[in-house]
């Protein structure tokens, strides 16, 4: 009788590949998992320092309405003083020295800027602290624009697209 060939023994290799393959597309699968969760971290992190950074501004604004509530606490008419129409933060650290600039500088009304640039210069940085915790830094300056014309109600009628300065009418100004 003839001796039929061993085909077991051919197929011995094939478990080997089988096993090296799945190991490779596990090994795919956990770095393109860990390449995942590092955007994600980062992610939560920046949203996280976004929401900080909000929590801060927010800060910023109660800390300035309260310290110009208690500045004109007394007093009939929103009045700074004789001589600034500006208020800044009186914190206990470093010196501002570059509070006003660009986009922020650009808001304040020409008329004002020489008072707001006299009160930046004595801005000092104020600590938020929260139970004894330090969360960041904040300054400001409050410029007084109580007493310039109000030009959504000093208009003309029908008031245009404000392209003409007839349409500014101040007799409006008294009602």
């Amino acid at each position: 009788m003839k001796n039929k060939p061993d085909l077991a023994g051919r197929n011995e290799g094939v478990a080997l590949v089988v096993v090296l393959s799945l190991l490779f597309i596990l090994t795919i699968l956990a770095v393109a998992f860990a390449s995942a969760m590092w955007v994600e971290r980062l992610a939560a992190w920046n949203h996280a320092n976004s929401v900080r950074a909000g929590a801060l501004v927010n800060s910023a604004v109660a800390t300035a309405m309260n310290e110009v509530n208690l500045y004109q606490a007394g007093k009939c008419y929103p009045r700074f003083t004789n001589s600034a129409d500006a208020l800044c933060s009186g914190g206990s650290t470093n010196m501002m020295t570059d509070l006003l600039t660009g986009e922020a500088y650009a808001l304040i009304p020409a008329s004002l800027r020489a008072d707001a640039n006299a009160a930046a210069t004595n801005c000092r940085w104020s600590d938020v602290v929260v139970d004894g915790k330090t969360y960041g830094r904040i300054a400001y300056v409050v410029v007084n624009s109580s007493g310039l014309i109000d030009v959504n109600r000093a208009g003309g009628n029908p008031r245009g697209w404000s392209t003409n300065i007839s349409q500014i009418d101040p007799l409006n100004l008294l009602d």
